[in-house]
């Protein structure tokens, strides 16, 4: 899973997407961006992906 920082969103964020990827044994990946991770981290995904595949 691709999280943003949280600072567009609820103040929450970190903590439930923390306990959503537990609950489905995902990877997190976290980036010190806003909230639409394709427009500012799209390179870093791209690339990440390609890790995973």
């Amino acid at each position: 899973m691709f999280i943003s920082d949280g600072k567009q969103v609820s103040s929450n964020w970190i903590n439930n997407e923390n306990k959503f990827a537990d609950l489905m044994n995902a990877e997190t990946v976290f980036l010190d961006c806003g909230h639409y991770i394709h427009y500012y981290e799209s390179d870093l995904i791209s690339r990440k992906i390609k890790e995973w595949d």
